[in-house]
């Protein structure tokens, strides 16, 4: 197996902003060493103050709380967005981690409503760095704004963990609990990560995957509010029972993985760890700054092979199926029958052809000191 050099090029980070994604996403926060020389947030046209509500909630749906001394002496300033749309997030979480960053920052919170709204927020909060709250789905949408708009190499992002599957955060090492999470906002560094970029300038975070596991998250997407965590493996179930592959060709780096005349179950093109709110570990090998993405290739259509790879899925030791192709590379292409798609966390498709290349050290997330 071909594992590149790892480079964690560091970077400044002089400001931050909290912003949200997902179906917009939820909170922000920010690193007390982000924001050593940021004042109150201003409007670079106006000059003019831009979020600064003495308490209660304004009518763009701006609210603030009170503030620490040490805060309201330090002149640091974020701006928290809510989502109520993703899955952990609740009122009592937001105010867990708000008591925590506003003993260092002066913290303003905004309710975004939907995905289109991120763009308005990034446009009139031009901060250096950008604080999500939220799970994968808030991550990518976030971080798919930035890549958009040319700013993931002038913004840093952090990440408060508070939606249903937070592969992500999981695979590195954050905590998911909105307090501790939030300690680890005002104490955290910037570190480098890749994207995987598909063919229409999508980025992806975590990971994206075709077949059983994508018609697994589209069967539990109208369970979660319901069931939470659980909605995942009662989708992976029934795809499970129902489904009996594709016709699929899968190319990586130009040389086709996939057997020919055999049906695909699944293919995975992971950047980390984990996928299924921590249910399975597609790729067990992966390191999101590693220049790679690792991909798996599943042919267990037959009924005790989709078993065992289940399992061995679970675990993540399904690199060992025979029925299983485990390689990593740059550049992975998926052509053949319309198939749904699940980009982390999130139902894109359906679609016949998919290409996605791996930009390395693409973006930058504030991470705990080791």
């Amino acid at each position: 197996m071909n594992v590149g050099a790892l480079t964690v090029p560091a970077g400044p980070a002089d400001s931050v902003t909290v912003a949200g994604a997902s179906v917009c996403t939820q909170t922000d926060a920010l690193t007390a060493s982000a924001y050593r020389s940021i004042g109150p947030i201003t409007n670079p046209g106006t000059g003019r103050t831009v979020v600064h509500h003495p308490g209660g909630r304004s009518a763009s749906g701006v609210r603030s709380g009170a503030m620490t001394d040490n805060a309201s002496e330090s002149g640091r300033s974020a701006l928290l967005i809510t989502n109520q749309a993703a899955g952990g997030t609740g009122d009592e979480a937001i105010d867990t981690a708000l008591a925590v960053l506003r003993t260092r920052l002066r913290v303003d919170v905004e309710v975004c409503a939907t995905p289109a709204d991120i763009d308005g927020i990034l446009a009139r909060h031009p901060h250096p760095t950008v604080i999500v709250a939220g799970g994968d789905g808030s991550l990518h949408t976030l971080v798919g704004a930035l890549w958009r708009r040319g700013e993931t190499g002038s913004r840093v992002v952090g990440l408060l963990p508070l939606g249903t599957g937070n592969d992500f955060a999981r695979g590195q090492g954050l905590p998911l609990d909105p307090g501790p999470a939030a300690h680890a906002l005002l104490d955290g560094e910037p570190q480098t990560f890749d994207l995987i970029v598909d063919d229409r300038g999508q980025a992806v975070v975590n990971a994206v995957h075709a077949g059983v596991g994508a018609t697994a998250a589209r069967a539990a997407t109208p369970a979660k509010p319901l069931l939470g965590r659980l909605a995942f493996p009662a989708g992976a179930v029934w795809a499970g029972l129902t489904t009996r592959g594709w016709p699929w060709r899968v190319e990586v780096d130009g040389v086709p993985v996939s057997q020919p005349g055999k049906r695909v179950l699944m293919v995975a093109v992971a950047n980390g760890r984990f996928i299924a709110g921590g249910g399975a570990t597609i790729g067990p090998a992966a390191l999101p700054h590693d220049g790679l993405a690792d991909i798996t290739v599943s042919h267990a259509v037959g009924a005790w092979q989709r078993l065992r790879y289940a399992l061995r899925l679970r675990r993540g030791t399904h690199p060992h199926d025979k029925a299983v192709t485990y390689v990593q590379g740059r550049r992975i292409s998926l052509t053949g029958e319309d198939i749904w798609l699940n980009a982390d966390g999130e139902v894109d498709g359906p679609a016949s052809h998919r290409t996605w290349t791996v930009e390395p050290a693409a973006w930058r997330l504030l991470v705990p000191k080791p």
